[in-house]
Order: structure tokens, then sequence, then C-alpha cells
């Protein structure tokens, strides 16, 4: 899916409100404008973004099966961050980074939903791999709902060599596995954290896990194998968050 667009009245109205810059604005030109979408549109024009009135058919290909809400919003492409400059400004700042790694999450809305924890838990960052991961499109937009503007996502050639560059700066790098030491029995605390979340069938490469300093579990109370990955990666955020109060 194209990661130029975004669909949904919540999404694009956090959009705008973080001054995201934007092309235009689609409306559903066969639809009755109720309140919510007038708001965005009133939001949108002293922005001098244009609003436009298009066929229902027009919307459903840009948003290509994303349940779009009768509007969508023509942005400039996403911006990936930059490491270095967040490595540089944690530590200009005095912080413990606490990044967030995805090696190889496919689903758009389980990486959506992970870059939604993280901005709630209060990560610096996360990291994608440039090949064999789900972008910022608008499907995980949609699923991050506004936390593309707060938490930002840096996109990477290696997981692995960049475990080990944030090693070298003093940062831990965690495992979510489920073989690994239950989260409620380790101690995050004192220093940066890189948690390592891995694919939604395979869970994390070899060589990904042999980089990890420990890999780390949430105790099941049934016979449930695993979670999630971005429920996982969710409960596992906020321990973290919790041990850095």
């Amino acid at each position: 899916m194209r990661e130029d667009i975004i669909v949904g009245i919540n999404s694009i109205k956090q959009a705008l409100e973080a001054n995201r810059p934007a092309i235009s604005l689609l409306i559903d030109s066969s639809a009755k404008l109720h309140a919510r979408i007038i708001e965005i549109i009133n939001i949108a024009k002293p922005l001098k973004i244009p609003v436009k009135k298009v066929a229902l058919q027009k919307l459903n290909e840009l948003a290509d099966g994303a349940n779009h809400q009768g509007i969508i919003l023509i942005t400039a492409a996403f911006e990936y961050a930059d490491l270095d400059e967040i490595l540089k400004k944690t530590e200009h700042e005095n912080e413990n980074l606490f990044a967030v790694i995805c090696d190889e999450i496919e689903d758009p809305y389980n990486l959506g939903a992970i870059i939604r924890s993280a901005a709630g838990a209060g990560a610096h960052c996360v990291i994608i791999p440039a090949r064999k991961s789900a972008g910022l499109s608008a499907a995980c937009a949609k699923a991050a709902s506004g936390a593309l503007e707060i938490v930002p996502v840096c996109k990477v050639v290696n997981i692995a060599e960049t475990i080990e560059k944030l090693k070298s700066r003093g940062v831990w790098a965690y495992g979510a596995d489920s073989g690994g030491t239950s989260i409620y029995q380790t101690d995050f605390r004192g220093r940066g954290v890189a948690l390592v979340i891995g694919s939604e069938g395979a869970g994390l490469r070899r060589l990904v896990k042999e980089k990890c300093d420990m890999l780390v579990s949430i105790p099941m109370k049934s016979e449930i194998e695993s979670l999630n990955a971005s429920v996982a990666a969710g409960i596992i955020m906020f321990e973290i968050a919790k041990a850095k109060e």
C-alpha cells in the first residue's frame, strides 16, 4: 500500500494537528458530510490544503482495502528517521535509549500497533529492516492512530549489525522469545534498552537472537503458546516503561 496516504478520521485529524505536510484532502462526493469530517475540513482550510470531492471508487482504490471512512489525506511520503541522530539526541540529553526493534514484522497492522504502543510507552524510536518488513503504509498509519507523528521510525539495512551498534553504546538488547526469562523477573533498570520483536510466524531469526544480550518472555497461565506479536510487544514495552519510572 502507498506510503503517501493517510486514511480514517482520527488518523487524519491527528496528522493535520501535528502539521504533517499534506498535498490534498479527498472526500467522498456521494456521502453527506457529518460533523467529524466537517471538523477536519475546517482544520485543513487554514493550512491551505485543497479539499476535493471524489468518487467513492477512487477512495477505495487508494485505500486498498483499508477502512477510509470516506476521507483520505494525500501527504508527502512518510519520512524515516536517522538512527544516528536519535542516538546523538539521547546522549546529549543524558537519557537511556529505549528502542523497539521489529525483526521482519510483515503485517502493516501489527507494525502500526507496535508503533502506537511504543509511543504510549515512551520509546525513543522504532527500528525496522529495509527488506522483508511492512513499511509506513496507509494501513500501518491507521493502526498507529497518530503515533507516527510522535515516535520516529528508522529503517536500517541489517538488524543484527544495528543491535551490535546499540550494544557498543551500552544498550542492552532483550529479545522476545517464549523460551526466555520471565519479564517479571527481569531488571530493565539503569541502562539503555532495545526490545527486539520477531516476525509473526517464525519469531526472532537465529542470528538476531544470538545478538541479543538476554531473551525474555511473558508467562502464560494457559496452554496458549504465544501472543500476537503486537500484543506481546505492548506488554513488554510497558513493563520496561514501568522499570524506567
